[in-house]
């Protein structure tokens, strides 16, 4: 059931506008790709008192279009999945059941001229989506599997410098470049409505840099705690001037229950006197981050960690 389904627009659609094609690509084309292939396994899936639909997408774009269209694919992400949510609402009363067989929705944008498993060519202002019932661990998947030597694989922080509303992205997870994962809501609520305390945060972080004293308030998903050499001015980047802190040193996220933390090191770190096991590049060692922890980078810098959810 779970075989991956190569999706080609042929199927009128009755959910959305009508779009007029264009021959460059645009953020509109790909949202309405998606939505039609959504659409397509909502009816190829179903069956009885049972909904099932795809939740792992693969969107395939020419080097050009990927380019051209990478800063806007976090926000494609959320508009796809706000629009899945609707039509999962509006069909729901037919089904005794609706939940997913996977748990989470996953994304994964792609470059590339040819897609290997399918000898499929990627053309200029046409992507290619390839959905499944469930997927791979994404947290252990590149961006560049299956796709030919045209991919670009990209290790630093996707969004460090482009200037991005970050709350506008809170209940999005970046698992890497043009790899995102949002938790299936049984709520099925939009994730611009996504509940948060703008003065809360979800936790506060205290250290001190020589004489001063700071505190940083934790207000996304997800954090980078990186040393000064970062130039990103980004909410979710937390720059600390010391030279114990590396680039990229640290990450802090809300784990996928919602009401507790993980953390993963790149660089030495321990955790409440315990020493972590460091990640590297796309394979990341999530562990979890008690609710008021100490965590020590480079075994001299002190950073005091109080959960607020």
């Amino acid at each position: 059931m779970n075989k991956p389904v190569l999706f080609a627009r042929k199927i009128k659609n009755i959910f959305l506008p009508a779009f007029t094609a264009d021959t460059a690509i645009s953020n509109q084309k790909i949202l309405r790709e998606l939505l039609l292939c959504f659409e397509a396994s909502f009816k190829r899936e179903s069956f009885g008192n049972r909904m099932l639909f795809h939740t792992y997408f693969y969107i395939i774009l020419h080097p050009d279009d990927y380019a051209d269209r990478r800063p806007a694919l976090a926000e494609i992400t959320k508009q796809a999945i706000n629009h899945f949510y609707k039509l999962i609402a509006k069909e729901k009363s037919k089904y005794e059941e609706f939940i997913p067989v996977s748990e989470n929705w996953c994304f994964r944008f792609s470059e590339g001229t040819n897609y290997n498993k399918l000898n499929i060519s990627v053309e200029k202002g046409t992507p290619v989506i390839i959905s499944m019932l469930m997927g791979e661990d994404l947290n252990n998947l590149s961006s560049s599997a299956h796709i030919k030597a045209t991919y670009r694989p990209k290790n630093s922080d996707p969004y460090a410098k482009m200037d991005i509303n970050a709350d506008g992205l809170r209940m999005i997870e970046v698992v890497s470049d043009g790899v995102f994962r949002v938790r299936f809501d049984e709520n099925l609520n939009s994730l611009s409505k996504a509940p948060r305390s703008e003065v809360n945060g979800f936790a506060l972080l205290s250290f001190s840099v020589g004489s001063k004293s700071f505190q940083y308030i934790m207000k996304d998903r997800q954090i980078i705690i990186t040393g000064k050499t970062s130039s990103s001015t980004s909410r979710h980047v937390l720059s600390i001037d010391s030279p114990y802190v590396e680039t990229e040193h640290l990450r802090i996220k809300v784990a996928e229950n919602l009401d507790s933390f993980e953390i993963a090191a790149f660089a030495a770190t321990t955790l409440n006197q315990k020493e972590m096991q460091l990640s590297s590049g796309k394979r990341i060692n999530w562990m979890p981050l008690g609710k008021n922890s100490e965590i020590l980078l480079g075994q001299m810098f002190n950073i005091e960690f109080e959960s607020r959810l």
